[in-house]
């Protein structure tokens, strides 16, 4: 594994990315900023609206303000880029003795052009950053996992364990 700043989790849905990043970022007594995506379950139209929240609190608010998107029934019906480009890349906004989680960057993103450049920039900036990213192929995800910066690290359900304990000591020595 080459020597970085940033790590990057990707892997298919429900592969662990989320849990693997917060059993990470458990290990650090860093402030945590960034943000957290939540899709909430489908309504009786089949819609699931996704919401972009800070990654530093457990409190959660569903409002016009923070809704990315929606999809209905595994397909996006709808996408906010306004929303990334505005609250998103405000809660990219981190003190340098932080960690800046980004849990999850897809496809969403596609149109929003100013959280993309904030993406960027966190990854060329030297506070380290912890992000899933899914495994679709888009231009701007594939320039993250392309980052000179980032190490991409692929998990799936038989090496989260092992992954893990991969990444343990290159989080204490990026992260402390």
């Amino acid at each position: 594994m080459k020597s970085t700043k940033h790590i990057l989790i990707c892997g298919d849905v429900g592969a662990g990315k989320s849990t693997l990043i917060r059993r990470l970022v458990a290990q650090s007594s860093r402030p945590i900023c960034g943000f957290v995506t939540k899709r909430e379950p489908a309504d009786e139209s089949g819609e699931s609206p996704t919401y972009i929240h800070p990654a530093n609190t457990s409190e959660r608010f569903l409002t016009p303000l923070n809704l990315i998107g929606s999809c209905n029934k595994g397909r996006c019906s709808f996408c906010h880029p306004k929303v990334f480009d505005t609250y998103g890349a405000e809660l990219l906004a981190a003190k340098p003795d932080s960690i800046i989680l980004m849990d999850e960057l897809g496809f969403m993103e596609n149109d929003a052009m100013i959280f993309r450049d904030a993406v960027i920039k966190a990854l060329d900036g030297d506070i380290p950053v912890i992000a899933a990213v899914k495994s679709t192929q888009t231009p701007f995800l594939d320039e993250l996992r392309g980052h000179e910066n980032a190490q991409v690290c692929y998990i799936t359900h038989k090496n989260h364990d092992a992954t893990f304990e991969k990444l343990l000591p290159i989080v204490y020595a990026i992260w402390e």
